[in-house]
């Protein structure tokens, strides 16, 4: 499983040093992710960038996810990001829920909700991600062509 830095994260999500160092004390989702080691996985850079969208974009506080929270990680951990991204999240911060909805019903908008596309974060997310991929873990070695037909013929008996 792939894993990432703070400072890969702080870039793939768009966030400052202090702004996720904030974050990892306010949400139990994250504690435990301490140091300069690769710790995140895919799903904690999407529940970031869920988080930042909410927090950023929308005007809520951290304070104010500290119920949902947890269901934002665990609905981001899945690796289907591809069928994420053709869902929503249907935020009550009040009531401390978050669920992934494939299709919005009259139902889902009784009660007071932030409704949250993924699309937009997962495709800015990929986009991200390409720039800091870390190298192959062994490079190709740039050596020149060779015609090696005539060595192979010889060696095998066949003209």
């Amino acid at each position: 499983v792939m894993r990432y830095t703070p400072s890969q994260v702080r870039h793939v999500v768009g966030i400052t040093q202090e702004t996720l160092r904030h974050w990892r004390r306010a949400l139990p989702s994250l504690d435990g992710l301490k140091g300069h080691a690769p710790v995140f996985r895919p799903g904690q850079l999407l529940g970031l960038a869920v988080v930042r969208v909410l927090v950023e974009d929308l005007g809520l506080t951290v304070g104010a996810l500290r119920g949902a929270e947890r269901d934002i990680f665990d609905i981001c951990s899945s690796p289907q990001w591809i069928r994420l991204a053709q869902g929503h999240l249907l935020v009550r911060p009040i009531e401390g829920q978050v669920t992934f909805v494939d299709t919005v019903s009259d139902n889902d908008l009784e009660r007071p909700a932030i409704l949250l596309p993924l699309e937009p974060i997962v495709n800015a997310l990929r986009l991200a991600l390409l720039e800091v991929a870390p190298e192959e873990a062994q490079q190709s070695m740039a050596f020149p062509p060779v015609d090696v037909s005539e060595r192979r013929a010889a060696g095998s008996g066949r003209p």
